[in-house]
């Protein structure tokens, strides 16, 4: 068997990813040895990761991809339940997917002379305010009369009284919450939160941000994405400073938008322990966000480079080895002083 160096360099690519243990997330990447190593004395620090911003923010797991909006067929109310499909989504995606649905549901107003469509709810970026803006428009059929060509596209009744739709926000929501309210800055709630008030405006325009852009808006400003730090573990590290034992670095999408770069050379090199009374032939390397989740990577074609070097005991000064020995000599004369005694 060959000596094994006491550093050596763990090159990871897409040649690495582990499609057995990773399954459909592509999150597991594996460094297999030319022979196996006892790993009482190693440690591994990361020197370099280049990957893809193509985290997804809206998923399932996540809880966040579900919201409602009201429409209506004369006088009666109907409600839409809408599910986003598992995706990585601006404000501006998430309101083009509102107006497909409605599309799809025949939910807008349509004129059979003119070919003209009207949207009643909208929601699209705002960013003066550095929030979401949603936008509801009245109707009735004095605004939309049936004599000048106007329909409902799904065959319904343009409603004869004035009623706006409504865009509904699920609860919990909130800042930070891991919610489809988090995503735009909206609480829980119906907006408008009723179909028809004498003292709204045409249209009922709210905008979440900074500064609760619209008074009287409990509004916020919008985490478009749950994703505040990305992990990259190893199996075998025992990292006792943090909650995650496995974790080798810790780090941000450093603001790049989806499909960017992501760049990260660390200052200096951090090495953690990679556990004791181990004989391994390979690494496995994961990600998972900042509450352990595993992470799905869309696009595993990436770069990390890896440290992993050896720190024997035998490493320690010579003095510090006489001292010690020199220590226990003396401790076993006092012992036996104090025997005598």
């Amino acid at each position: 068997m060959s000596v094994v160096p006491d550093e050596f360099i763990i090159s990871i690519n897409l040649t690495n990813l582990n499609t057995f243990n990773s399954g459909s997330n592509n999150n597991v990447f594996s460094s297999v040895f030319s022979q196996s190593i006892q790993l009482d004395d190693w440690k591994i620090a990361l020197v370099n990761l280049y990957m893809f911003n193509c985290f997804q923010n809206v998923t399932k797991s996540y809880g966040n991809n579900a919201f409602s909006y009201t429409f209506f067929n004369g006088s009666t109310t109907l409600t839409r339940n809408v599910v986003l499909p598992d995706g990585i989504y601006s404000i501006d995606d998430l309101g083009n997917f509102l107006k497909y649905t409605m599309t799809e549901n025949g939910d807008y107003l349509y004129n059979t002379t003119t070919l003209q469509s009207v949207f009643p709810l909208s929601l699209q970026s705002n960013a003066t305010y550095y929030g979401a803006q949603l936008t509801s428009m009245s109707i009735d059929t004095t605004q939309y009369p049936t004599a000048s060509g106007w329909i409902i596209k799904n065959g319904g009744s343009i409603p004869i009284s004035t009623v706006f739709p409504q865009f509904i926000v699920p609860s919990p929501s909130g800042f930070n919450s891991n919610t489809f309210g988090s995503l735009i800055g909206y609480p829980a709630g119906s907006f408008p939160p009723t179909t028809y008030s004498a003292s709204y405006s045409n249209p009922m325009v709210y905008i979440s941000g900074g500064g609760n852009a619209t008074p009287g808006f409990n509004g916020f400003v919008p985490e478009i994405s749950p994703l505040q730090a990305i992990q990259i573990n190893c199996s075998t590290v025992i990292n006792p400073f943090s909650s995650n034992p496995n974790m080798v670095y810790t780090f941000t999408t450093l603001n790049t938008s989806a499909g960017e770069m992501i760049s990260i050379v660390p200052p200096y090199l951090s090495y953690q322990n990679l556990g004791k009374n181990l004989r391994v032939s390979q690494l496995d390397f994961f990600f998972t966000d900042q509450n352990n989740n595993a992470l799905k990577i869309i696009d595993p074609n990436l770069s990390i480079t890896l440290s992993m070097k050896r720190f024997p005991e035998s490493s320690r000064s010579k003095d510090d080895v006489i001292f010690k020995k020199q220590k226990r000599i003396l401790q076993k004369f006092y012992s036996a002083i104090c025997t005598v005694k």
